[in-house]
């Protein structure tokens, strides 16, 4: 990953049932690399249930970056609190907005308002995925 860089990640299912079976182990290893980790949830129609993503990326001391040391520490927040015209304008600077059809400020805000439950088996989860420590997902 470039110095700046962001991923995103598919992370398992994550409705309130099903969150427990890898998206919280994903989120808890990215959490162990990456400065920052944002989850989220979205409906995938074709999964039949909606589906886990993190999203995750380093802003402290990255090589040509106009963020301070705050604002760095802080990006993570700043973009789950962003307000919705500002992230349209940030969408629409990157993708037609005609191309987008599911995302927009609005949305954005909606697939990363998860739910008390989901939030807290988040902030509980302790597993690490490694080679010798493996999580299956069926």
């Amino acid at each position: 990953l470039n110095p700046g860089g962001v991923i995103v990640t598919q992370s398992g299912p994550g409705g309130l049932q099903t969150h427990r079976e890898c998206f919280t182990a994903v989120n808890s290893t990215l959490n162990t690399v990456f400065e920052h980790v944002i989850p989220f949830v979205a409906e995938i129609p074709s999964f039949g249930c909606p589906w886990g993503w993190n999203m995750a990326f380093d802003a402290t001391g990255v090589e040509g970056s106009s963020l301070s040391p705050e604002e760095a520490a802080g990006a993570a927040t700043s973009f789950r609190e962003m307000a919705e015209e500002s992230m349209n304008e940030r969408l629409n600077a990157r993708v037609p907005e005609n191309k987008l059809r599911f995302m927009d400020g609005s949305a954005m805000r909606g697939v990363m308002g998860l739910g008390k439950p989901i939030r807290k088996s988040l902030a509980l989860e302790q597993r690490v995925i490694t080679t010798d420590n493996p999580v299956f997902m069926y």
